[in-house]
Formats: C-alpha cells, structure tokens, sequence
C-alpha cells in the first residue's frame, strides 16, 4: 500500500457516498449567499462581527471575543470554524471516500507549513504563526506548533528534513539547503509540487467515483501551475521548469513555454485553448487592460470552483460534491476575511468588493 502522509490509498471498502453527499449539499445550502456580500460592505467590522456572531460562526466569535477584535477577531474565529467544519466532514465520512476526503483535506498541511515559512521569513512572533494555523490536515496541531516555535526559518526546513516535503525542499535548494534560503519560492513551489506528485504516484482510478477524483486533481494542479506561469511572467522570469508540477491534464510543459513566450497579443489566445480558457476571458481582458493579476488569479479560483461543480454533476455521488463544498466554504472564509480587513483599513467598497470570489 503506497501511504501518502497521514492516509493510505488502498482503499478500504464501505464507503457511505449518499449520506456524504446529501449532508454536504445542506451545508453549500447554508453559506452565505451573494447578495449577504454587499450587505456586509455597508458595515464596520465590529457589525460584521456581530452579523457573524448571531449565524454560523457564533461559537467561534465567543471563543476569541476576549483575545482579540476587529479584523483579527474575525480572521481567527473565520479560521477556527474552517477547521472545525472540515473536520466535522471527515468524520462522517467512511471507507474509500473517507480516504479521498483526507487525503484532499491534506492540502492544508501545504497552507499551514506555507504559513509557519513565511511566518519566519516575515520575523513573526511564534504565537502568531500559531494563531494562522488551520486546525486540519493530517499533521496533528501540537507538530505544527512545534515547527512554530522553532527559531529561525532554517531551523523549521531542517526539522522537516525526513518527511516528504522535507525532502522536496532539499532538492529544491540543491547545494544552497544548508543555507537560509533568500526566497520562498522555490521552498514554497517544493511543497506544492511534494503534494500533488505524491498523490499521482499513489492514487489509482478504478471506479467512476475515484476517476473523476483524479480528472478534477489534474485540473488543479492545471490551475496550480497556470497561477505560477502568470506570477513568473509578471516578475520578468522566463526559467519556468523548475516551477512545473506534472500531473495535469491541459497545461502541458510545451503549452507552458508558449504562454511564457507570448506577447500580448498571442496571450489571450494561448490561454483560451485551455480546456477552462473560457471561463478565464474576463480576467485575462482585465489583465491586458492593465488591472494587474489580481482578476485573472481570482478568475483562476473561481473557474476551480465551477470545475468541481462540474464534475460533481458528471459523478453526484462521489467525492466531487464534497471537494465542491469544501472549497466554496473555503472562498466564504476568504472573502470574510478580505472585507474585514478590508473594512479595517479604509479600503474603499469597490476595491474589496473587486477582490471578493462571488
């Protein structure tokens, strides 16, 4: 059995996809809806803090109200009720997709390790990289926390020196990994990269279920890998293949190369010959109009949320229409958070509501 962090991918029998898939679908039911956004952005952060406290957030706003406020006190207890909520998932779940839920939900030992990173990079305080940790994943809190209080930046990449994205990392740096790196990104891309090669390796597509599994995979790591061609071409660097996570279905390392090398004029059309191109229309128009790439990646997270949606109709009873709550569930918290922050520091409307995935 090829074990992929905390999950096997044998896997076990007896799997309970109609009771799964039913529960989630009365939670998607429950997010906040579009039109609670602008609602939201008519308030300071205290009322929106209020707003949350009196629905779905209430008992997580009561647990940090005496530690923290405004922004802050909206961030921590929107983060809390992440990991809560996806925990709550995983447990109802059983057998096969149990393992596919865990093994996705494994995403977030990639979020937290990237916090804890930058957190040291930054010169954070231990006990604030702890506060940014999502309570999920299958690295137990008190390692994570144990990685936090490390004190240098170096320190946190040599205690993960022997697990896979340890590993990773090492390669990455090659002959620099004795050294503070003087960037994140090859670490960061290492851990990326770590993540999904380990779950090409192991997984195996046998049913309709686990195929569309896999095919909804395959287009994130698309997605994943179109988010770092656009990054690397704004930063002026042309050497994409160390950055390149195989495994996807429609960006292609030769695909890849010719979106590095367009110019302004063939990048439209290079993108749109992406099998999710079209739904990227609108922002790759913004981004040539000179808006920057702020509405092509927020395209590029909304066009992986319809894509699960997608794929949820072809397979209903699979795993698709979990992953498909739990990244929505994922886009409300984030969008919390932006108009908090928002919000706190005197953005205008416009700005944060641009920001927001609705």
């Amino acid at each position: 059995m090829v074990r992929i962090f905390g999950y096997g991918m044998k896997s076990p029998k007896g799997s309970n996809y109609p009771y799964v898939t039913a529960r989630v679908r009365a939670k998607k039911a429950q997010l906040l809806s579009p039109d609670t956004y602008p609602k939201l952005l008519a308030r300071d952060v205290h009322e929106i803090a209020r707003t949350l406290q009196e629905g779905g957030y209430g008992a997580e706003i009561d647990h940090f109200a005496g530690k923290a406020s405004g922004a802050l006190l909206i961030e921590r207890a929107t983060r809390l009720n992440l990991g809560r909520t996806y925990a709550q998932i995983l447990d109802m779940c059983e057998g096969e997709l149990k393992v596919m839920v865990g093994l996705y939900l494994e995403r977030y030992d990639v979020y937290n390790l990237k916090t804890i990173l930058r957190g040291k990079f930054a010169g954070m305080t231990s006990e604030n990289i702890i506060t940014e940790l999502v309570p999920t994943g299958s690295i137990p809190l008190a390692r994570l926390e144990q990685l936090a209080r490390q004190d240098t930046l170096l320190d946190v990449i040599q205690q993960l020196r022997d697990t896979p994205y340890g590993r990773g990392i090492q390669t990455a740096l090659g002959e620099t990994a004795g050294q503070p790196p003087a960037s994140l990104v090859e670490v960061e891309n290492a851990i990326d990269r770590t993540f999904y090669e380990h779950i090409a390796a192991g997984f195996r597509a046998s049913d309709k279920s686990t195929r569309a599994f896999l095919a909804f995979l395959q287009r994130e790591v698309d997605v994943q890998n179109l988010r770092t061609l656009l990054r690397l071409k704004e930063a002026g660097i042309a050497d994409y293949e160390p950055y390149f996570i195989d495994g996807g279905a429609s960006l292609t390392r030769e695909k890849a190369g010719r979106i590095m090398r367009a110019t302004r004029d063939e990048f439209a059309a290079e993108i749109a010959k992406l099998k999710f191109g079209p739904r990227l229309e609108e922002g790759v128009r913004a981004y040539l109009d000179g808006s920057g790439l702020n509405p092509l990646i927020t395209a590029l997270d909304k066009a992986l949320i319809e894509s699960a949606d997608d794929f949820g109709h072809v397979a209903p009873l699979s795993v698709l229409p979990v992953i498909d709550y739990i990244l929505r569930k994922k886009v409300e918290v984030d969008n919390l958070r932006i108009i908090a922050h928002g919000k706190e520091s005197g953005l205008p409307d416009e700005v944060i509501e641009g920001l927001l995935i609705l």
